[in-house]
């Protein structure tokens, strides 16, 4: 949250774009694990630890980096586990977005 200077506006933006984004990058990272597709699962995940780490959200960034790793050593046998790890940790997130989306919607109308 350091990134965005204390600038509410820019913090519920990106909230708004993280929560559009959120459940189609977990999707493609479930996915790609089913199908073993190790590049779509580096792909999505360092997508997913960006958006995370512009938001303060380290437990999704950490999440997503160990699958990020696994996904570029092409390694997913451990995979299934991370996933349910970051799939937690990202339900957490996305509560916590809502409520600052919601506020900014609040004080506009």
């Amino acid at each position: 949250m350091e990134r965005i200077d204390g600038d509410q506006e820019l913090l519920q933006e990106l909230a708004q774009i993280v929560l559009e984004d959120l459940p189609n990058l977990l999707e493609d990272i479930r996915s790609a694990i089913a199908s073993g597709d190790a590049s779509t699962v580096d792909a999505a995940a360092h997508k997913l630890k960006g958006s995370a780490g512009n938001l303060g959200g380290m437990s999704v960034l950490e999440a997503s980096q160990l699958l990020e790793s696994m996904g570029r050593a092409g390694d997913l046998s451990q995979a299934q586990e991370a996933f349910q790890n970051l799939e937690a940790e990202a339900n957490k997130l996305q509560a916590i977005l809502q409520t600052i989306v919601k506020q900014g919607l609040e004080h506009v109308g």
